[in-house]
């Protein structure tokens, strides 16, 4: 069907690019290529068998899938090489007799039995365009039905068995259209786009306790942190690459509810930008701002390609802007997608006229965060109450985010030195805005949100009149140690 031509053919452009692959990518795909090769003369297949490390199996996929982008790469020593394609089938064949099969079951890692590793074997089967064996083929595909049967579920064989929902969904959702797409399934590919609303659709308008989602405020709340910057950032990342494979296909009708998208985008991601930085108070993972920046505003790109005409230029618009704003991060020299470098080298030619941020205040209540924004900075007060979290320590990650949430406030401006690796050097103790008890507090999981317990009185908010502005915090520490009643005001000076 020419609708699935086009789909993958649109899904192989965006994973290698058009035909012209840069000289930095090649070199990196080549030499990647040659460590996987010299890694497989020393390894016979069979001693991966019963491997019960989901790491090892991720890392094995992820080698078998640059296979793929290289084979499928013009311009590296690869291309369209036939012992690559032959390497990359055997690849397919014993991972799914050995370790990555419904006889093995799942591993712990649900994320990545049910969406890390299929949306890797379907990518390597759309790179490969449909040059796998029919006999290989099957038993793969049947093996992706078992561990993605329903995108709107998680845990498919095993005791957690519930519904999916926030960036998990929307990632699940992307590998089940990809997977009908693969097998001409239109019943699939239906069920796939008609879900995908859920993912953006207000928590405002819902009638679940489960807090997690958009707010008609702006808010982004994921795990009771807010989290726009990461989980929120997911979201519009993985919806935008499935309207970019179904524009002007058949199937672009099934996909709802996309006035709250493209709002969603300028309520809730651009008050956040500052020359091409992204504030830290909408961010639960502190990463570098630019960093964060910078994989939004390829979301940003990514979803105006295929945004109606009266969104769209208003996207391009703020993307432009932080581009050319942003005089310390360098896009081009960040970017190794070939995708993102041919569509953002297209956008920054196009004769559009930015506009300079206006002087405003911004209130999140539903997150409890406020942003003050004009031309010659951004200030943002990060807090936590009985209903948002103080911060999130997931996997190891944020271990020393104890006090981001207690008032911390967050100021960007034209002294760009001051962020360059901002977390890794300043002083966890002495967050700016803060207020705490002097203690040692290594090893200490200090988080106050769903997992643990809300403070019980601890209420924040803000409110706004144009440029002006004023917000307070009933502030109570991680121990109940400390309390005190925080204020910030917000006046057109300042």
């Amino acid at each position: 069907m020419i609708e699935k031509i086009t789909v993958l053919d649109r899904r192989r452009e965006y994973l290698a690019g058009t035909g012209f692959t840069p000289p930095d990518v090649v070199t990196f795909l080549n030499q990647k290529v040659r460590q996987i090769l010299i890694e497989d003369d020393n390894i016979i297949f069979e001693n991966y068998e019963k491997v019960q490390n989901i790491e090892k199996v991720k890392k094995f996929y992820e080698n078998t899938f640059i296979l793929a982008k290289a084979y499928m790469s013009d311009g590296t020593e690869y291309y369209s090489d036939m012992d690559i394609l032959k390497l990359i089938e055997e690849r397919l064949k014993y991972g799914n007799e050995y370790f990555y099969n419904k006889e093995i079951g799942n591993y712990r890692d649900i994320y990545g039995t049910e969406i890390e590793i299929p949306l890797m074997i379907t990518d390597i089967l759309i790179l490969t365009e449909n040059k796998i064996k029919e006999k290989v083929l099957k038993p793969v595909l049947e093996t992706l039905e078992y561990f993605q049967p329903d995108p709107r579920y998680s845990a498919h064989h095993s005791s957690e068995f519930g519904f999916s929902k926030g960036a998990d969904l929307a990632e699940a959702i992307k590998v089940f259209f990809l997977k009908g797409i693969i097998s001409e399934d239109e019943e699939k590919i239906i069920l796939a786009l008609n879900t995908l609303s859920d993912v953006w659709e207000y928590k405002d308008d819902s009638f679940s306790t489960d807090r997690d989602g958009f707010y008609r405020d702006g808010s982004f709340i994921s795990r009771s942190a807010a989290d726009a910057g990461n989980e929120g950032e997911k979201i519009i990342h993985n919806a935008a690459e499935i309207f970019y494979l179904v524009k002007g296909t058949k199937y672009e009708k099934y996909i709802k509810g996309l006035t709250n998208f493209y709002e969603i985008i300028f309520k809730s991601f651009e008050p956040f930008f500052f020359n091409g930085s992204f504030s830290d108070v909408a961010v639960s993972r502190k990463f570098s701002s630019y960093e964060t920046g910078h994989r939004i505003l390829n979301s940003m790109l990514l979803a105006g390609l295929s945004a109606p005409k009266e969104y769209q230029e208003k996207i391009w618009k703020t993307v432009k802007r932080e581009i050319e704003k942003n005089k310390f991060y360098k896009y081009f020299e960040n970017e190794k997608s070939p995708f993102f470098r041919s569509k953002m080298n297209e956008l920054l030619s196009r004769d559009l006229e930015t506009e300079e941020y206006k002087d405003q205040v911004i209130v999140f209540n539903n997150m409890d965060r406020v942003i003050k924004r004009n031309k010659n900075y951004s200030v943002g007060i990060s807090m936590h109450s009985s209903k948002t979290g103080n911060y999130e320590n997931v996997n190891g990650d944020n271990r020393k985010n104890w006090f981001t949430g207690d008032g911390a406030y967050f100021l960007y401006d034209e002294d760009y030195e001051q962020y360059e690796n901002y977390w890794e050097n300043i002083d966890p103790y002495y967050i700016p805005g803060t207020t705490e008890i002097k203690m040692d507090m290594e090893n200490v999981d200090a988080e106050r949100n769903f997992r643990t317990k809300f403070t019980e009185r601890n209420m924040a908010g803000a409110l706004k009149w144009h440029y002006y502005g004023a917000a307070g915090m009933d502030f109570v520490n991680w121990n109940e140690k400390l309390t005190s009643r925080k204020s910030w005001f917000f006046v057109s000076w300042g």
